[in-house]
């Protein structure tokens, strides 16, 4: 919907507010770049007025209840798939990345210098077969992890 043309009085032009709908000189607006007049489309009370609600914290959580309540209902099985993973902390990657990279840095696990697949001596990186086993990993090289992640993925060389 495009906005209404200003109005002309006294050489000042008047627009009219997208939201209390009153026609005010063009100062009682913002600019904004990206429209075609380059002011927005509220004046300056109406999009303070905006701000402040979106800042009141009782009402930002009412907004996204009803965003989430939205959201569920359109894609029901997403959520089901993250409520899963709610009740095992250890059934994502991040998770056993975390625990992982906190025991290196314990000394409880020790990072090798080379490859456990091809030998090398290079930047060694863990390779998690199952993530709800965090320290049961393999030490690859960036080549080796590479082409064993695609593996897994089912794509194959």
């Amino acid at each position: 919907m495009q906005r209404k043309q200003p109005i002309y009085e006294n050489g000042v032009a008047y627009w009219q507010c997208g939201k209390c709908k009153k026609w005010l000189p063009e100062f009682e607006y913002y600019l904004d770049k990206r429209t075609g007049n380059h002011l927005k489309s509220q004046c300056k009370k109406c999009h303070y007025d905006t701000i402040n609600k979106t800042r009141d914290r009782d009402n930002k959580r009412t907004w996204n209840r009803e965003y989430m309540r939205r959201a569920r209902e359109t894609d029901p099985n997403k959520f089901r798939i993250r409520r899963r993973l709610q009740g095992n902390p250890l059934s994502n990657k991040t998770t056993a990345r975390q625990i992982l990279d906190n025991a290196v840095r314990a000394g409880k696990v020790i990072r090798p210098t080379n490859c456990s697949k091809c030998g090398k001596i290079q930047k060694i990186t863990a390779h998690h077969d199952d993530y709800s086993k965090p320290l049961q990993v393999r030490w690859l090289c960036l080549e080796c992890h590479g082409k064993q992640t695609v593996i897994d993925n089912g794509i194959g060389f």
